[in-house]
């Protein structure tokens, strides 16, 4: 398991299982543990990001991506990253920026951000939820 985090409402605890692909969630009022196959090959989920009741996560097994996870619809949405580098942190700001350092390439270091929707970008700057 790597990096968990709680959900929005503050109630569900996530994580993944780093080897075997899977998005995992704690509901600690019931004890139930609910997984779900990331539909990826060699999927290697990381840190996990709530996000008004979707999951962001990185994902190392796939040469750096940013996926999104709907836990209503169990759908999975992805975002490769520009060079093949896995994410071990990711941010999301209030702006609806991911922002995210690439490790393991030496080739090209940096920082990077996501906006799933473009027409968010008003500004580069970068402020915490």
């Amino acid at each position: 398991m790597r990096r968990l985090n709680v959900d929005s409402d503050g109630v569900r605890i996530w994580s993944g299982y780093f080897s075997g692909g899977k998005l995992i969630r704690l509901d600690p009022t019931t004890g139930k543990f609910t997984e779900w196959k990331i539909p990826h090959q060699v999927s290697q989920p990381y840190d996990f990001q709530p996000d008004n009741g979707t999951i962001w996560f990185s994902d190392a097994g796939q040469g750096g991506c940013i996926i999104n996870f709907n836990p209503k619809t169990e759908t999975f949405t992805y975002f490769p990253g520009p060079q093949r580098a896995d994410m071990p942190k990711i941010r999301l700001t209030r702006e609806g920026g991911i922002w995210y350092s690439p490790r393991s390439s030496q080739r090209y270091p940096g920082l990077g951000v996501l906006y799933p929707d473009i027409t968010k970008i008003t500004t580069l700057a970068a402020y915490p939820r």
